[in-house]
């Protein structure tokens, strides 16, 4: 029945952690695929990163790939890769929103 009408591929760039409650949309997201289909998440990392300008711009969490699989399997997909990247921004990231409390507003 899953495969009469559905997508093959959804692309979540920057989605989940503007949801409160994404372990909601995901199980629907995963139901909305054809058998085979698959997803491309993109998602901010490292809690130790998450500051105002996180709060200011609808954010309700960061991710580590752990936390990130666990959502996701627990929806129903498979991880076929799962990576960090970007890694050198990471410390720019931290020196201007964590250290220095810059904001959308300041900036």
């Amino acid at each position: 029945m899953k495969d009469l009408i559905g997508f093959d591929s959804a692309v979540l760039i920057n989605v989940l952690e503007h949801l409160a409650e994404p372990e909601e949309a995901l199980p629907r997201i995963y139901e909305a695929l054809l058998s085979g289909g698959r997803v491309i998440v993109l998602v901010p990392a490292f809690n130790f990163l998450f500051s105002r300008f996180d709060e200011l711009i609808g954010h309700h969490r960061r991710y580590t790939l752990k936390t990130l699989a666990k959502e996701l399997t627990s929806a129903g997909f498979s991880i076929k890769k799962n990576v960090y990247f970007n890694f050198f921004v990471m410390a720019g990231w931290w020196w201007r929103f964590c250290l220095l409390k810059k904001t959308p507003r300041t900036q």
